[in-house]
């Protein structure tokens, strides 16, 4: 109508990325999260990094040369709510997180930020607490020093404050895993742990995951040390720090629904991201609405099936937009 054409064409594939290399990507991801906003609660919040593992301009993996996108994801809804473009890979981060930390679109207070262990910056510990919000920060190589004192101040305790053992469950690959959550706290006091950098360390908390192998009955042990800025029970950090792997599943999503790692995009590869999340995002929204029904009262309500019924039906593609 808009150009008084009686019929219209679908571009090629080509046309569309051209459109897109030329659309601000900054501007179509204020567009993202003025939409989503409304559908999240910005309480549990978990950030991550990932590779656009096409938008190496030398070829796949030749020189780490990736573009990669920062998402943050709200826990209880499974929908992400804003995203941060990172030209230098994953060594940007950091100062994209100090970003997101002081963007007034996070503000809400009272808010919980789970992260990996590269995020775990004096800095960003730092402005989290300054905001009077909450972490969750994993303790690893990066941080040497930090992560010899938490272990020796867990050691020095005759035992953990409170201590959770998950149930056993199955992996997709039959393996049993089952995680102990012991955690160290002062009763008598805020702090649990004095550190000259690193301020307000009320809770010490400790990992022990095991996974046995179904041939041959090994067992495998791995033991992680994470820090928190508040106190609460073994069994609420455990559901929490499981939470975080939520951003994990959605970047499963948008490789096996959208076929992100297959696309190749060396310029610009930002705006199509967006747009990947947009779809993804609505799969979910329809997925927690809808997920103990079925779809037509015939498919069980799972990501996948909701993403192969949009590429048959356009009325059900139509119900998706009207949620």
């Amino acid at each position: 109508k808009i150009f008084n054409e009686k019929k219209i064409r679908i571009p090629v594939r080509s046309t569309l990325h051209r459109i897109l290399t030329n659309i601000s990507h900054n501007q179509l991801e204020t567009v993202f999260r003025d939409y989503f906003s409304k559908y999240t609660k910005k309480k549990n919040i978990a950030v991550d990094g990932k590779w656009l593992n096409g938008s190496d301009v030398k070829g796949q993996y030749v020189e780490q040369s990736h573009k990669s996108v920062l998402n943050i994801l709200d826990k209880d809804t499974k929908i992400v709510i804003a995203q941060k473009f990172l030209e230098k890979g994953k060594l940007s981060e950091i100062p994209a997180f100090k970003e997101i930390l002081d963007d007034k679109f996070f503000d809400d207070g009272d808010q919980l930020f789970t992260f990996d262990a590269l995020l775990t910056q004096v800095d960003i510990l730092d402005s989290i607490n300054t905001a009077k919000n909450k972490y969750i920060a994993k303790v690893k190589g990066n941080q040497k020093l930090l992560l010899e004192q938490v272990k020796l101040t867990a050691n020095n305790f005759n035992a953990p404050t409170n201590s959770y053992t998950s149930p056993l469950w199955q992996t997709e690959n039959n393996k049993s895993v089952k995680r102990t959550v012991d955690i160290f706290q002062n009763i008598s006091s805020t702090l649990v742990m004095y550190h000259s950098d690193f301020k307000n360390i009320q809770t010490i908390i400790r990992v022990t995951k095991e996974t046995t192998c179904p041939k041959t009955g090994a067992i495998k042990t791995t033991v992680q040390y994470l820090i928190a800025n508040f106190k609460t029970t073994a069994e609420d950090f455990h559901n929490k720090i499981l939470q975080h792997w939520s951003v994990e599943t959605y970047h499963y999503h948008k490789d096996m629904l959208t076929k992100e790692d297959d696309h190749i995009c060396y310029v610009d590869p930002f705006s199509m991201t967006i747009l990947r999340s947009f779809a993804v995002n609505l799969y979910q929204l329809y997925f927690n609405k809808n997920k103990d029904t079925k779809i037509d009262d015939t498919f069980p309500t799972t990501m996948a099936n909701i993403k192969h019924i949009c590429g048959h039906s356009d009325k059900f593609v139509s119900d998706i937009f009207e949620l």
